[in-house]
């Protein structure tokens, strides 16, 4: 049987390209292709000079249509990431038509297995969705508003029913792609609730170890066997580092909300994160100023909310120390 032939997606502004950088440079050292789209040239000319060349990197001009040029104009940049995540895919596949499968990474993942792993073997499966699996009742009511799957990690095959419901999702993003509460759905994500009536082929992951996040890691088991991080019995293989943040040299506070992380998430899977980023923020110059998770407010208000959530058990703030030469 022939090797599946597979790309990661991933859709950034210039203010994000430090995230880019350290999950490209995680999916070559997976040996997997990738395009990154950025929304903005300040972006593409900074990530074309710094990525291997095994990274395809688009820029605005390169597939933006005339309907996207006017919807740039009354979006964010959070708002246009979201709504091209779905003319990403569909660019990608039209471009190399050679593919099996197009992938869509969030740029604040981090690969810890072969991703490829994630896939339907079947040929049957033409859309893979991974559910978010709330561990507390803090995600689970929060859930409720943002739908039961993870825009962060989608996946579409390259056949007449992946693109079919991948076409699809395009239309309502481009129609709605906020979480205002006047939207009408949440950002890119309700859409994918009615993905299972709509088309075949939907398949839901239940490897515990795609998408792993903060919102689903509570009560599991996390274990290192050989180089290999196990959630439960499923080795982890991509893990959504969402609500993580730099907030002062060497300093990060590995997740801002409601939940403390136990000391096996933070040595097994943010430790090692933690050491890459460092790395690849290397390859930048000391002008980059770095997304807003790097200028975390050191206003009184947060340095109090940070004592109350430390004094709560709450707090996941953790200290990379400096490795000696």
């Amino acid at each position: 049987m022939s090797a599946m032939r597979s790309i990661y997606v991933t859709v950034v502004s210039y203010e994000y390209a430090l995230l880019a950088i350290s999950l490209v440079h995680a999916l070559s050292s997976a040996g997997k292709k990738c395009a990154l789209y950025c929304i903005d040239d300040r972006g593409a000319d900074l990530l074309e000079e710094v990525l291997p060349k095994s990274c395809v990197v688009f820029r605005p001009a390169d597939y933006q249509d005339a309907k996207l040029v006017e919807i740039r104009k009354n979006r964010s940049d959070s708002e246009y990431c979201w709504t091209c995540k779905s003319v990403a895919l569909e660019h990608i596949l039209t471009q190399m038509p050679e593919l099996d499968w197009a992938i869509y990474l969030d740029s604040d993942m981090m690969i810890f297995g072969d991703p490829d792993k994630a896939l339907p073997t079947s040929s049957d499966a033409h859309v893979l969705l991974t559910p978010h699996r709330p561990s507390t009742p803090h995600f689970e009511s929060f859930m409720q508003q943002a739908g039961h799957f993870n825009a962060g990690y989608i996946a579409f095959r390259a056949s007449k029913d992946g693109l079919r419901a991948l076409r699809w999702w395009r239309e309502k993003c481009e129609e709605s792609c906020s979480v205002r509460p006047d939207a009408q759905g949440y950002a890119d994500q309700r859409y994918l609730d009615e993905f299972s009536e709509l088309f075949n082929g939907v398949t839901l992951s239940e490897n515990l170890g795609v998408n792993a996040a903060p919102w689903n890691i509570s009560g599991k088991r996390i274990t290192k066997k050989s180089d290999s991080v196990f959630i439960d019995n499923d080795e982890l293989l991509i893990y959504h580092m969402q609500g993580f943040k730099k907030i002062g040299f060497g300093f990060y506070d590995l997740y801002s909300g409601e939940l403390n992380l136990p000391a096996s998430v933070r040595d097994f899977i943010y430790g090692p994160y933690i050491r890459h980023l460092e790395r690849c923020s290397l390859l930048l110059s000391s002008d980059y100023a770095g997304p807003r998770m790097h200028s975390h407010s050191r206003s009184t208000r947060a340095a109090l909310r940070e004592v109350k959530r430390k004094f709560q058990g709450l707090s996941n703030v953790y200290r990379q120390r400096v490795e000696k030469g």
